[in-house]
């Protein structure tokens, strides 16, 4: 059996299925739960950025007053759903990299740099519009 330490965040489940366990980095939990206002222009709506990642990474909570507040979680979870560590790594690392980049979205928003679109986000994006 291979060593999973070489791969962070990679467990195996009693059932057998791998998946990713991460503790989301505190300055995007600071920044999120401080200022919800970027983080829902980016997550809120279906053709935002960043809707996929929104269930993900965050939850809202009714505060005082009926208000929501974004509560972010402090652990990233998600199954590969596959039972082989072969099947398990281009999985794990095509989500690390997603990760990664949504992090690095978070960051830039926050931080009032823009964005720099690659190709393939192009191409996706006229996929989407013209489909």
């Amino acid at each position: 059996m291979e060593d999973l330490s070489r791969y962070p965040g990679l467990e195996r489940k009693k059932s057998g299925i791998y998946a990713v366990r991460m503790r989301v980095p505190k300055d995007i939990i600071k920044m999120i739960e401080g200022n919800p206002s970027p983080w829902n222009a980016l997550s809120l709506n279906p053709g935002s950025p960043l809707s996929d990642w929104r269930d993900a990474l965050s939850t809202s909570a009714v505060g005082p007053r009926r208000r929501s507040r974004v509560k972010v979680k402090r652990e990233f979870k998600r199954s590969l759903e596959v039972r082989q560590l072969a099947d398990a790594k281009p999985v794990y690392f095509a989500l690390m990299n997603s990760l990664e980049s949504t992090y690095g979205k978070i960051r830039a928003a926050y931080s009032g740099r823009e964005t720099v679109a690659i190709k393939a986000e192009l191409d996706a994006l006229d996929r989407r519009s013209s489909g």
